[in-house]
């Protein structure tokens, strides 16, 4: 029950309407602070060993990482030029049938460079992906039924973060015939992925003729037919048309139109176009996705263009360079923001021939299977099959077989503005990789670090992150115990960026001055310093990353206590609690004191009064133990009162109208202000704790105002 302690007055007199604001909470921003788009590596493995045994001559600008081990060793020349950093190690053991010779020997035995500063960083930390503990094929499988688009599973797979999502299935009574399903999609508020849209627009074509096709889906064509050498598979093949998808977007009867520019009257097309041939094939078929057409792809607003499947993934001709003096170059300036997502991904030049993949033989120097120059522009997310051993036949290819081949490039060039990443095996396109000569021959590999992407805030749309800020710290915090007054304590932090690094050292979040260099030297180390984190930002002019080098405990010294008790009110018979944090060495102990005289069984960092007498009023205070000294904190005062009758000061009326007094009671304790108009029915009108001003700015319509203070336990 309320304790009715009040005071009441009254003014009758008019005064000017006042507004009373209040303050608003804002929704929080789900943003990863300290995350970074996988695209910002030119190569990003994430559980599989990366592999650039055999590699022919390449020079790589981009950072490289690998959370197992990484593998080198070439008969040409590898260069890196920026730093290589693994959760494992480098190293060059016998791979592909061949060795390399003396395993900490980079450049003689090796023909490997390190150019990169830091050139390696082995036993770096395993870079989590945002995908966390989910399956990262989870980005490109359909979800299951009854998931929501909104979980966090929902929102990872790129099937919700797609706006448009194109299904062939075998349909009819047999299955023999095709069937499409066009599903268009949109987000419908901030944080809302497109596959949470309750009413998508929903196409679905079945026992369709060609010329219907065409005419509804012109850039679709589902009969083509070719054969994967590597596979030893005949294809079936969803094919998509890029350049007709782009018209497609804006076709005025068509779903997308209907959804995106009649409804919302949207300006950018969709960025993500899933594409699943979910259709049943035989032992010796693939069902696949292949995209033709694609030097021009949809702008978007400058948002960037992805293309997602879960089926093997093929690109025929140049790729997302609309500017024909790029190709074969790296000039990514007539280029949009790509991506490619797929179970494989293979590249057939734009002399790639259907009917000649049907041959029985493979012959390089033939016509029939020779390559042209080839550029493709996108980031590559796709699966691989992993070696199993040693030797050439349970080889991966390596990273610089990463995109498949299957025609003879002898004399082609193939170019990549790119990133390569693997976070998954291959599941559908399963053969393994086997040495040229069998069903390629290689090309001159141009294959470059897309550097846009070098920017940590750019990426192709649906990329995932990698749970750590740009630039990259490969330095692990740690926890230090220093004795007092050492001059020996170093630190040393190690980053690489896409530009030169500058750094800035902190303390408990205050910057240090002049500690701008890679290394921070600590000396002359006090009790105070106990407990203290350092810190260091790391800027490459493009983005900063800050991280926690140390947490710094100091020996040797009495206990530090940087938190003091704190005074207190309470009431008689309520209850009252002391506490302080110290730091220092342990074992600590904890003594108590009222009015300087030790408090039996008072040992705690915790001191409770419980049905708290006025003869407790006083100070309070503890001394605080290690094995180097005692410490004793200030003194808290308790204040005990009988009662919580408030005070409320004299009114005052101010020079506009607004009514002022001050309410006081028992400090800390809870007080409401009410108002009436006839003395018996009260309304709330402030709660605070006691002292606190009140000023009434809302009597301009009462012919009289009572008010009155009430105590709220």
């Amino acid at each position: 029950m309320r304790g009715i302690y009040q005071l009441i007055f009254a003014r009758k007199r008019s005064v000017l309407f006042g507004v009373l604001l209040s303050a608003l909470l804002l929704p929080a921003q789900l943003l990863a602070t300290n995350a970074t788009p996988l695209s910002y590596f030119f190569a990003f493995y994430d559980r599989n060993l990366m592999e650039f045994s055999t590699a022919a001559t390449m020079t790589i600008n981009g950072l490289v990482h690998g959370n197992t081990n990484i593998y080198v060793g070439t008969d040409a020349h590898l260069t890196f030029n920026y730093p290589v950093s693994t959760a494992g190690t480098v190293s060059a053991p016998a791979n592909n049938g061949l060795s390399w010779g003396n395993p900490t020997n980079y450049s003689s035995s090796w023909n490997t460079s390190f150019s990169g500063n830091p050139g390696v960083v082995n036993n770096a930390s395993i870079i989590q992906t945002s995908l966390g503990v989910y399956d990262p094929r989870a980005l490109l499988e359909s979800p299951t039924n009854g998931e929501d688009p909104n979980s966090f599973l929902g929102a990872v797979r790129l099937y919700n973060q797609a706006q448009v999502i194109l299904t062939v299935t075998n349909a009819g009574i047999n299955g023999t015939n095709v069937g499409v399903t066009v599903t268009v999609q949109r987000s419908l508020g901030d944080g809302q992925v497109p596959g949470a849209d309750p009413s998508p627009v929903v196409v679905t074509y079945t026992n369709f003729t060609g010329a219907f096709i065409t005419t509804n889906l012109p850039f679709l064509r589902v009969t083509n037919r070719f054969y994967d050498r590597r596979e030893g598979t005949t294809n079936l093949t969803t094919q998509i048309d890029i350049g007709l998808y782009k018209t497609w977007l804006t076709n005025a009867s068509g779903p997308v139109y209907q959804k995106y520019f009649n409804t919302f009257g949207d300006t950018n097309f969709p960025t993500i176009l899933y594409v699943a041939d979910n259709r049943v094939v035989g032992s010796r078929q693939l069902a696949v996705v292949r995209l033709t057409n694609g030097i021009s792809l949809p702008s978007n607003g400058g948002r960037g263009f992805s293309v997602v499947t879960p089926n093997p993934l093929y690109v025929w001709g140049n790729y997302n360079c609309t500017n024909a003096t790029h190709l074969s170059t790296t000039n990514v300036s007539s280029s949009a923001f790509s991506a490619l997502f797929s179970d494989a991904l293979t590249i057939l030049s734009p002399h790639w021939s259907d009917s000649n993949s049907l041959q029985s033989t493979f012959s390089t120097g033939s016509a029939s299977w020779d390559a042209n120059n080839t550029t493709v522009n996108a980031v590559i997310l796709t699966g691989i099959v992993p070696s199993t051993g040693t030797d050439s036949a349970h080889f991966s290819g390596g990273v610089h077989n990463f995109p498949r081949l299957l025609e003879d490039w002898s004399g082609a060039t193939l170019t990549m503005n790119t990133a390569f990443i693997n976070l998954y095996n291959s599941t559908h396109a399963t053969n393994v990789f086997r040495n040229p000569g069998t069903y390629y021959s290689p090309p001159t590999r141009k294959f470059s670090h897309d550097p846009r992407y070098n920017n940590p805030t750019i990426a192709p749309p649906g990329m995932p992150m990698a749970q750590v800020g740009a630039p990259l710290i490969y330095t692990r915090s740690q926890s230090v115990l220093e004795p007092y007054g050492s001059n020996d304590l170093v630190l040393t932090v190690t980053a690489a960026g896409y530009g030169p690094l500058a750094y800035q050292w902190a303390v408990d979040g205050t910057n240090i001055d002049d500690a701008t260099n890679s290394s921070l030297s600590l000396s002359n180390l006090r009790a105070s310093e106990s407990n203290a984190d350092y810190t260091v930002a790391v800027t490459d002019g493009i983005a900063t990353n800050t991280t926690t080098m140390l947490h710094l405990v100091v020996m040797d010294v009495p206990p530090w206590i940087p938190q003091q008790p704190a005074d207190q009110s309470v009431l008689v018979g309520s209850n009252a609690a002391f506490s302080v944090n110290a730091f220092g060495q342990l074992p600590m102990t904890w003594q108590w004191q009222f009015n300087q005289t030790n408090i039996d069984d008072a040992t705690n960092s915790t001191l409770l009064l419980t049905n708290v007498t006025p003869d407790q009023a006083g100070t309070y205070s503890v001394l605080v133990t290690n094995a180097y000294g005692s410490t004793a904190s200030s003194n808290a005062t308790l204040y005990v009162y009988l009662s919580p009758m408030p005070a409320l000061a004299s009114p005052v009326l101010s020079v506009d109208n607004q009514m002022q007094f001050t309410i006081t009671g028992v400090p800390g304790l809870n007080y409401a202000v009410q108002v009436s108009t006839d003395m018996m029915n009260w309304d709330f009108v402030a709660t605070n704790a006691a002292p606190f001003d009140f000023t009434d700015t809302n009597t301009a319509n009462f012919p009289a105002r009572y008010y009155r203070v009430v105590y709220l336990p």
